[in-house]
């Protein structure tokens, strides 16, 4: 079953690169695509490979991987953030929103760290260089771009050229994808046991 969701979802590429919250269907609303799922995508296909050593479903969706990547590193700005719709979920105030999400990007860093790994299993060495390197850039400017020295924790994002405050959701992705620096681990944790309940 779940490598019959992965199947599906590489089979809903779209022509400018992006695969589709669910498939099949034929739903286009506002969650016909959904930025960080795409993500959860790419992470879940090296959960598969992980758990089964199974090749054959990763290079059968590796053409659908890296046009997705693509799209995601299409949209990264002069400041070297992804610009897209911020990660959904309930209490985000930033959720559906253009902009340049500190938890879009956690998504998008992970995303591009497992194609890594998954590229350095299908012996294609350029591809897990230029990914890794891509991870490692978008880390570095989620730090030097969202990260709020007074607050000790990470702006929600940047909208509009301004940095907006910072998120319980930020706190919470930039620690479970191990984007925070050691250094700064214990001043996140601290803020984010804070504030989840008010965020």
């Amino acid at each position: 079953l779940f490598g019959n969701l992965l199947r599906h979802t590489g089979q809903s590429a779209q022509p400018d690169g992006r695969v589709k919250a669910h498939h099949p269907s034929d739903r286009w609303d506002i969650h016909g695509y959904i930025e960080d799922y795409a993500c959860l995508w790419i992470q879940a296909l090296r959960t598969w490979h992980d758990n089964t050593g199974d090749l054959a479903l990763i290079r059968d969706q590796w053409p659908a991987v890296t046009a997705q990547l693509k799209w995601f590193l299409d949209r990264r700005t002069e400041r070297g953030l992804v610009k897209a719709r911020e990660f959904v979920y309930f209490g985000n105030p930033l959720a559906y929103q253009v902009c340049e999400g500190a938890t879009l990007n956690a998504f998008v860093v992970r995303a591009l760290a497992d194609a890594a790994e998954l590229a350095g299993k299908l012996d294609k060495p350029d591809q897990q260089r230029d990914y890794a390197a891509a991870a490692d850039a978008l880390r570095q400017a989620i730090h030097a771009q969202l990260w709020d020295e007074a607050a000790t924790a990470y702006s929600g994002g940047l909208k509009d050229g301004q940095r907006t405050p910072p998120t319980a959701h930020a706190a919470a992705f930039c620690l479970y994808y191990d984007i925070v620096p050691a250094e700064r681990r214990k001043a996140v944790e601290t803020w984010f046991v804070a504030h989840m309940e008010k965020e």
